[in-house]
Protein backbone atom coordinates (compact mmCIF):
# COMPACT_ATOMS: atom_id res chain seq x y z
CA UNK A 1 0.00 0.00 0.00
CA UNK A 2 1.21 3.21 -0.81
CA UNK A 3 2.10 6.01 1.73
CA UNK A 4 -0.82 7.91 -0.10
CA UNK A 5 -3.40 5.38 0.33
CA UNK A 6 -2.22 4.31 3.81
CA UNK A 7 -2.95 8.27 4.77
CA UNK A 8 -6.19 8.39 3.66
CA UNK A 9 -7.79 5.26 4.96
CA UNK A 10 -6.39 6.03 8.82
CA UNK A 11 -6.67 9.74 8.28
CA UNK A 12 -10.64 9.57 6.99
CA UNK A 13 -13.75 7.43 8.70
CA UNK A 14 -15.28 7.17 5.08
CA UNK A 15 -13.53 6.83 1.92
CA UNK A 16 -15.15 6.66 -1.52
CA UNK A 17 -14.50 5.97 -4.97
CA UNK A 18 -13.87 9.76 -5.24
CA UNK A 19 -10.94 9.69 -2.56
CA UNK A 20 -8.96 7.06 -4.76
CA UNK A 21 -9.19 8.90 -7.87
CA UNK A 22 -7.99 12.42 -6.99
CA UNK A 23 -4.95 10.01 -5.95
CA UNK A 24 -3.72 9.60 -9.65
CA UNK A 25 -2.99 5.90 -9.03
CA UNK A 26 -4.91 3.37 -11.58
CA UNK A 27 -6.91 0.33 -9.46
CA UNK A 28 -7.51 -3.13 -11.67
CA UNK A 29 -9.10 -5.89 -10.83
CA UNK A 30 -9.19 -9.86 -12.74
CA UNK A 31 -12.24 -11.41 -14.66
CA UNK A 32 -13.82 -14.34 -16.36
CA UNK A 33 -14.56 -14.25 -19.94
CA UNK A 34 -17.05 -16.88 -19.09
CA UNK A 35 -17.67 -18.58 -16.17
CA UNK A 36 -15.12 -21.41 -14.75
CA UNK A 37 -12.02 -19.29 -15.26
CA UNK A 38 -11.09 -18.64 -11.71
CA UNK A 39 -9.92 -20.12 -8.70
CA UNK A 40 -13.31 -18.74 -6.57
CA UNK A 41 -16.50 -20.07 -7.69
CA UNK A 42 -18.13 -16.60 -8.22
CA UNK A 43 -19.14 -15.25 -11.51
CA UNK A 44 -19.66 -11.20 -12.54
CA UNK A 45 -19.01 -9.85 -15.99
CA UNK A 46 -17.39 -6.50 -15.78
CA UNK A 47 -18.26 -5.07 -19.14
CA UNK A 48 -16.42 -1.52 -19.89
CA UNK A 49 -18.38 1.84 -19.66
CA UNK A 50 -21.34 -0.28 -17.71
CA UNK A 51 -21.96 -0.07 -14.16
CA UNK A 52 -21.36 -3.34 -11.86
CA UNK A 53 -22.91 -3.84 -8.70
CA UNK A 54 -22.58 -6.31 -5.97
CA UNK A 55 -25.27 -9.11 -6.15
CA UNK A 56 -25.66 -9.20 -1.97
CA UNK A 57 -24.38 -7.13 0.63
CA UNK A 58 -21.99 -10.44 1.93
CA UNK A 59 -20.16 -9.99 -1.54
CA UNK A 60 -19.06 -7.04 -2.60
CA UNK A 61 -16.72 -6.00 -5.71
CA UNK A 62 -12.94 -5.95 -5.00
CA UNK A 63 -10.12 -4.73 -6.42
CA UNK A 64 -7.22 -3.55 -5.67
CA UNK A 65 -4.04 -1.34 -6.89
CA UNK A 66 -1.31 -1.46 -9.68
CA UNK A 67 1.05 -2.62 -7.60
CA UNK A 68 -0.77 -5.88 -6.16
CA UNK A 69 -2.59 -6.92 -9.06
CA UNK A 70 -0.05 -9.40 -10.33
CA UNK A 71 -1.07 -11.36 -6.96
CA UNK A 72 -4.61 -11.98 -8.55
CA UNK A 73 -4.04 -13.51 -11.52
CA UNK A 74 -5.82 -17.06 -10.32
CA UNK A 75 -8.63 -14.86 -10.39
CA UNK A 76 -9.46 -14.71 -14.18
CA UNK A 77 -8.52 -14.74 -17.23
CA UNK A 78 -8.80 -10.97 -18.16
CA UNK A 79 -7.11 -8.21 -16.73
CA UNK A 80 -9.66 -5.23 -15.84
CA UNK A 81 -8.67 -1.46 -15.46
CA UNK A 82 -10.86 0.21 -13.72
CA UNK A 83 -12.66 3.73 -14.37
CA UNK A 84 -11.84 5.98 -11.90
CA UNK A 85 -12.21 9.18 -14.24
CA UNK A 86 -13.64 12.32 -12.43
CA UNK A 87 -15.26 13.79 -15.75
CA UNK A 88 -16.82 10.41 -16.58
CA UNK A 89 -20.49 10.90 -16.38
CA UNK A 90 -20.66 7.03 -15.30
CA UNK A 91 -18.37 7.56 -12.51
CA UNK A 92 -19.86 10.43 -11.27
CA UNK A 93 -22.97 8.41 -10.61
CA UNK A 94 -20.92 5.78 -8.10
CA UNK A 95 -17.90 8.43 -6.91
CA UNK A 96 -19.53 8.39 -3.49
CA UNK A 97 -19.81 4.77 -3.40
CA UNK A 98 -17.76 3.81 -0.13
CA UNK A 99 -14.63 1.53 -0.10
CA UNK A 100 -13.92 -0.40 2.66
CA UNK A 101 -9.82 -1.67 2.84
CA UNK A 102 -9.66 -5.64 3.46
CA UNK A 103 -6.14 -5.71 3.10
CA UNK A 104 -4.94 -8.87 3.75
CA UNK A 105 -2.09 -10.31 1.31
CA UNK A 106 -3.88 -8.66 -1.37
CA UNK A 107 -4.07 -5.44 -0.47
CA UNK A 108 -8.08 -5.49 -1.41
CA UNK A 109 -10.74 -2.87 -1.62
CA UNK A 110 -14.52 -3.41 -1.91
CA UNK A 111 -17.34 -1.71 -2.15
CA UNK A 112 -20.71 -2.21 -3.71
CA UNK A 113 -20.47 -0.81 -7.35
CA UNK A 114 -17.47 -0.31 -10.41
CA UNK A 115 -17.08 0.89 -13.41
CA UNK A 116 -14.63 -1.50 -15.90
CA UNK A 117 -12.78 1.01 -18.50
CA UNK A 118 -10.94 -1.72 -20.31
CA UNK A 119 -10.02 -5.55 -20.34
CA UNK A 120 -7.03 -7.42 -21.40
CA UNK A 121 -6.62 -11.26 -22.50
CA UNK A 122 -3.99 -12.41 -20.94
CA UNK A 123 -4.45 -14.76 -24.01
CA UNK A 124 -2.50 -11.68 -25.41
CA UNK A 125 1.10 -11.31 -24.15
CA UNK A 126 0.99 -7.77 -24.51
CA UNK A 127 -1.16 -8.35 -21.28
CA UNK A 128 1.13 -10.37 -19.69
CA UNK A 129 3.65 -7.75 -20.29
CA UNK A 130 1.48 -5.10 -19.28
CA UNK A 131 1.25 -7.24 -15.42
CA UNK A 132 5.18 -7.24 -15.60
CA UNK A 133 5.61 -3.64 -15.79
CA UNK A 134 3.05 -2.67 -12.89
CA UNK A 135 5.01 -5.15 -10.92
CA UNK A 136 7.69 -3.25 -8.48
CA UNK A 137 8.04 -5.67 -6.15
CA UNK A 138 10.24 -8.93 -6.95
CA UNK A 139 8.02 -10.92 -4.60
CA UNK A 140 4.72 -9.91 -5.93
CA UNK A 141 6.70 -10.55 -9.87
CA UNK A 142 7.37 -14.58 -8.49
CA UNK A 143 4.26 -14.98 -6.49
CA UNK A 144 2.20 -13.96 -10.04
CA UNK A 145 4.71 -16.34 -12.28
CA UNK A 146 5.19 -19.01 -9.45
CA UNK A 147 1.23 -19.30 -8.62
CA UNK A 148 0.52 -23.08 -7.68
CA UNK A 149 -3.33 -22.76 -7.70
CA UNK A 150 -5.97 -25.51 -7.32
CA UNK A 151 -6.27 -25.35 -11.17
CA UNK A 152 -2.43 -26.29 -11.46
CA UNK A 153 0.57 -24.26 -11.83
CA UNK A 154 -0.09 -21.04 -13.69
CA UNK A 155 1.34 -21.73 -16.75
CA UNK A 156 -0.75 -24.95 -16.84
CA UNK A 157 -4.23 -22.92 -16.17
CA UNK A 158 -3.35 -20.64 -19.12
CA UNK A 159 -3.12 -24.18 -21.51
CA UNK A 160 -6.46 -25.40 -20.38
CA UNK A 161 -7.90 -21.98 -21.75
CA UNK A 162 -6.81 -22.21 -24.96
CA UNK A 163 -3.46 -19.62 -24.07
CA UNK A 164 -0.85 -21.61 -26.07
CA UNK A 165 1.72 -18.32 -26.20
CA UNK A 166 1.04 -17.26 -22.50
CA UNK A 167 1.54 -20.43 -21.51
CA UNK A 168 4.36 -21.45 -23.08
CA UNK A 169 5.96 -17.99 -21.91
CA UNK A 170 4.97 -18.45 -18.28
CA UNK A 171 6.41 -22.13 -18.39
CA UNK A 172 9.50 -20.41 -19.35
CA UNK A 173 9.46 -17.73 -17.07
CA UNK A 174 8.50 -20.01 -14.02
CA UNK A 175 10.96 -22.65 -14.93
CA UNK A 176 13.72 -19.54 -15.08
CA UNK A 177 12.32 -18.73 -11.42
CA UNK A 178 12.57 -22.49 -9.82
CA UNK A 179 16.55 -22.72 -11.57
CA UNK A 180 17.45 -18.81 -10.78
CA UNK A 181 15.37 -17.24 -7.55
CA UNK A 182 16.71 -13.70 -8.57
CA UNK A 183 15.20 -13.86 -12.25
CA UNK A 184 14.16 -10.08 -12.72
CA UNK A 185 11.13 -8.81 -13.96
CA UNK A 186 13.28 -7.05 -16.48
CA UNK A 187 15.09 -10.36 -17.85
CA UNK A 188 11.15 -11.78 -18.48
CA UNK A 189 10.04 -8.75 -20.51
CA UNK A 190 13.19 -9.70 -22.51
CA UNK A 191 11.93 -13.38 -22.09
CA UNK A 192 8.32 -12.45 -24.16
CA UNK A 193 10.09 -9.80 -26.17
CA UNK A 194 12.36 -13.07 -27.78
CA UNK A 195 9.90 -14.95 -27.76
CA UNK A 196 7.68 -12.39 -30.08
CA UNK A 197 10.35 -12.59 -32.17
CA UNK A 198 10.88 -15.99 -32.58
CA UNK A 199 7.07 -17.07 -32.74
CA UNK A 200 5.01 -14.28 -33.82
Amino acid sequence: MTKELKDLFELQDKVTLKDLAKTGLTFWRFSQSEPGRSVEPYFEQYIPSVISTAKNSEKKLSFVDEEHIGKCIVYGDMLTRLNFDLNDRNFQAIENCEVKRVGYSFEEYECDNLLPAENYSLEDLDTLKMLIQMTKSHVVFVSMCANDTNKGKLWQVLKSYGFTHSSNVMKQIRSKLDRQPNFTQEEALELINKYIKEYL
